[in-house]
């Protein structure tokens, strides 16, 4: 408890040997007892035992065959070593050897020989003081790089519009082979208890085999203020049980090449496991045991519980930081405690303080179960060989609390545009959000889509790229996106951008003839195509990698799909034409319900902003 965190990572070279170790403190941490800590853990550590050495050479053996099995990870260590051993990249496969070859005598010899107080540099590094997170005032300067369409912006040649379509044409084809085939290999069903499954038996290119477990429990009612207590129940599921320690699942997930961990998403956990192929069955049964079985030790309670305390014991004055937050504060519809309501810091605290550990087996007893439960997994195993092990580990398995999916209604919101006080940096940040009344299935996605490419995709050929920064060299990076709803219709638009702090009047200008511009002109025929290829391409390559089709199964089973749908979702997306983007531009793009938030030092200091309910649906 006397450091939330700490770390620890090493630079070596022919020239320059260091080793990097830190811990993080909060606030309310005493700064010298966490250095004396840090320096004694580090210069009178005891000696390292051979269990210890074992279980270090089984990781970094672990990262290696990783490292072998991705091809763009192993050019970038070889490559590495070639910089830093005149061209000699056989040097990383000795390394390897030695230390396999190490024996713990020579490494507690190192131990004592190199982290001695004599070598010790410490550094410090503190939040902005107090002081410089005053409101300042934007000064004019008359030497500011020209912006506002005084830059010409270049023009970024596009290829003719038949040679996009024959792309589109080409991926369209492809995409469609390739999901006939492994929709083929998957084994879609349910289990007496209700959970459904979907097993994909192939080869993936780490040869390691992947599960996910989607545990869906309780109602927005049932677990009305109980957000922290989902998070330390995730979190602590999997630590250790009645019969295995924390160290223990360590050392099995270490032996497994692999790992195991639970996290809270709404009402609902995802447990995700994986391990290399010839040891899953072994590895997968140890984590349903230990996820059967949970102890919720309270030592383990106490620590998390504190370090989330103090993980929330900081000043929230970053630009990105107060812009995400006030943005959050201003579309709020639901009430405190809700699953759904945004992350208040001083709320997390309150319940935080309150939780205990009784209420996290309370949770876990009462509703963390199997029969509303959606599992995949995907590597080499025998499917009828996994189907018997699901329906006898997992089958019989049912909670009699009712669980509700958690809604995301629609709401509209009268445009509204905030400049907030934040902490004196080089940047601000800038965020926009424009929801819209469409979800996933809505038959305008298609369209939307390819709009969203045209707006932000690129950073230097998009619509917000070419006016933000070719142009006006107005931020240092934007983003942009388009989130939908899987079962409403209820989605946004949104915008964000760094940009150089006193400019934020400016990028708001930018970001609004942008959309203007859209509303105008629309948008031109090979933008259009341009972009319906591209979209394709990625959807393409995502069915290249078995691990990015694991991810797609549970939410397949959640709405009862497969993988055919994406057929005709890449068909509708080949068909779309100039018109039907123009028309979606004109039915949503509406500057009247565009929200925006801008955070620097030259911002307005906001009181604490009461969530208003009468936004509009």
């Amino acid at each position: 408890g006397t450091s939330p965190m700490v770390q620890s990572s090493t630079w070596l070279d022919q020239d320059f040997n260091l080793v990097l170790m830190g811990a993080l403190y909060a606030p309310n941490h005493d700064a010298k007892q966490v250095q004396a800590g840090l320096n004694k853990s580090i210069e009178q550590a005891k000696n390292f035992d051979a269990a210890e050495l074992q279980r270090v050479k089984n990781l970094i053996q672990n990262q290696s065959d990783s490292v072998m099995n991705d091809a763009v990870a192993l050019g970038g260590r070889l490559s590495d070593y070639a910089v830093a051993y005149q061209g000699d990249w056989t040097q990383y496969w000795r390394d390897l050897q030695d230390i396999q070859q190490l024996n713990v005598d020579e490494l507690n010899r190192h131990l004592k020989q190199f982290f001695t107080a004599e070598h010790r540099v410490i550094g410090d590094i503190q939040p902005t003081p107090e002081d410089q997170k005053q409101a300042l005032t934007a000064k004019n300067n008359s030497s500011v790089a020209k912006t506002l369409d005084q830059q010409d912006a270049p023009v970024i040649p596009l290829k003719d519009v038949q040679s996009y379509q024959h792309e589109v044409a080409e991926y369209v084809q492809k995409s469609k082979q390739s999901l006939i085939k492994n929709e083929k290999k998957i084994l879609r069903g349910s289990l007496k208890n209700g959970a459904k499954y979907a097993l994909f038996p192939t080869a993936t290119r780490d040869d390691r085999t992947y599960a996910t477990i989607s545990v869906n429990l309780g109602t927005a009612q049932t677990l009305f203020k109980q957000g922290e207590i989902l998070d330390l129940t995730a979190y602590l599921l999997l630590r250790a049980s009645q019969e295995h320690s924390l160290q223990d699942i360590a050392d099995q997930s270490i032996a497994a090449g692999g790992s195991a961990f639970a996290q809270a998403d709404a009402n609902s956990m995802h447990i995700q496991i994986v391990a290399k192929k010839e040891k899953f069955d072994e590895f997968f049964n140890f984590v349903l045991d230990v996820m059967q079985d949970p102890s919720f030790e309270q030592s383990q309670f106490d620590l998390i519980r504190s370090q989330s305390l103090s993980s929330l014991e900081r000043p929230y004055t970053e630009p990105e930081t107060v812009a995400a937050l006030t943005m959050a504060r201003l579309i709020e519809i639901y009430p405190e405690g809700d699953l759904r309501y945004h992350f208040e810091p001083e709320f997390a605290k309150q319940q935080l303080q309150a939780a205990t550990q009784a209420q996290v087996q309370q949770l876990y007893r009462q509703f963390f179960a199997m029969n509303h439960a959606h599992i995949a997994i995907t590597g080499e195993f025998d499917s009828k060989s996994m189907q018997k092990l699901l329906s006898k580990r997992l089958g019989q398995w049912r909670s009699h609390q009712p669980y509700q999916r958690l809604d995301s209604a629609y709401t509209a919101y009268p445009a509204q545009k905030l400049h907030v006080l934040a902490e004196q940096r080089e940047f601000g940040s800038y965020q926009s959000l424009l929801t819209l009344p469409l979800g996933v299935n809505h038959p305008d996605t298609p369209a939307m889509m390819v709009l969203s490419y045209i707006l932000g995709e690129s950073q230097l050929s998009s619509r917000l790229a070419q006016e933000l920064r070719e142009k006006n060299a107005l931020v240092y990076g934007f983003n942009s996106g388009l989130s939908l709803s899987e079962f409403e219709q209820s989605g946004a638009l949104s915008i964000s951008a760094q940009y150089s702090a006193g400019k934020s009047a400016q990028v708001s200008q930018a970001v609004h003839k942008v959309l203007t511009d859209l509303r105008r002109d629309g948008v031109t025929l090979q933008e259009v195509e341009a972009a319906k290829a591209d979209i394709l391409k990625k959807r393409v390559t995502a069915l290249e990698d078995e691990r990015s089709i694991h991810r797609m199964l549970v939410p397949q089973l959640e709405q009862g799909r497969d993988l055919l749908f994406r057929e005709r979702r890449d068909q509708a997306l080949a068909k779309l034409s100039k018109s039907d983007v123009d028309a979606v531009i004109q039915k949503y793009i509406n500057l009247e319900h565009l929200l925006e938030v801008a955070a620097d030092q030259y911002g307005q200091v906001q009181a604490d902003m009461v969530t208003s309910k009468a936004a509009q649906k």
